[in-house]
């Protein structure tokens, strides 16, 4: 197999690893929403944002999604009816099951240790 052919191969395994990573995302926010609309919007939204645009704006995010203008998109935001806790909650433990992936074994037992507050200092200081 040439250079080419790999590289060609290696981005057809990384597409589709994408594209079940988001799969696997937009699984795990369905239930915030009520209805499938919101939630078929969200899921463009997401592919739109996760993706390589060098901007993102509303007219960018609209024109990658395939609507003819933003208004879907600021109407998912503002208006639609779904759990913004539930997906921040569901998008925050899909992000921490990640980063086992790219973890290297070294750092096993210091996993996360940046997510830990500092010691709290008890000194009392004069008023």
């Amino acid at each position: 197999m040439t250079k080419q052919g790999e590289a060609a191969a290696a981005a057809r395994v990384a597409a589709g690893l994408r594209l079940r990573k988001r799969a696997e995302l937009l699984e795990l926010i369905r239930p915030a929403f009520g209805r499938t609309g919101p939630w078929l919007q969200a899921g463009k939204y997401l592919a739109a944002v996760m993706s390589d645009l060098p901007r993102r704006n509303g007219w960018t995010i609209a024109r990658y999604c395939g609507d003819r203008s933003p208004d879907r998109t600021q109407r998912l935001q503002n208006r639609a009816v779904w759990d913004e806790r539930a997906v921040a909650g569901a998008v925050r433990r899909f992000a921490v099951a990640g980063l086992d992936l790219w973890v290297p074994k070294t750092y096993a037992t210091r996993r996360y240790s940046w997510m830990t507050p500092p010691a709290r200092s008890f000194r009392r200081t004069r008023k």
